[in-house]
């Protein structure tokens, strides 16, 4: 039992670590809004001012699933809302809002 407790924790890190810049990001809010519409933008503009490219923007997915997982259905839903309006994959921006959607439900 301790040693699944050590890999949640372990985990739960290594995902923090690298969602931490679009995280850190995600609390500025003048930041925040300088983010449109436009997605292409936007992953242009992370990319250039903040260093903030496609790795980060999937380690953000990765770390609200996981925060859903662990019961944490507030910070999953605030996270993979603003997952959704950077991601450019369809099929795994469905799967956000899903998610987001189940999030919302168990709050």
């Amino acid at each position: 039992m301790v040693d699944r407790r050590v890999e949640v924790v372990a985990r739960l890190k290594a995902l923090e670590d690298a969602a931490a810049p679009l995280v850190t990001f995600l609390q500025n809010a003048n930041a925040v809004q300088e983010l449109r519409a436009d997605k292409q933008y936007n992953l242009q503009m992370l990319n250039d001012r903040y260093q903030i490219g496609p790795d980060q923007i999937e380690a953000l997915y990765q770390y609200a699933k996981f925060q859903f997982e662990c019961g944490n259905y507030s910070g999953a839903a605030d996270y993979l809302y603003q997952y959704r309006a950077l991601c450019t994959n369809s099929e795994r921006s469905l799967s956000a809002s899903w998610g987001k959607l189940a999030a919302e439900i168990l709050m």
